[in-house]
């Protein structure tokens, strides 16, 4: 239902997140 859905979006934002602070960090080490 309506949590398990919030529960993707969530894991969902956190993944972008996590995914840009590596490229990030990636793109300070260049």
């Amino acid at each position: 239902g309506f949590i398990g859905f919030g529960n993707w979006i969530l894991n969902f934002i956190f993944l972008l997140a996590l995914l840009s602070v590596f490229l990030g960090w990636k793109l300070k080490l260049d």
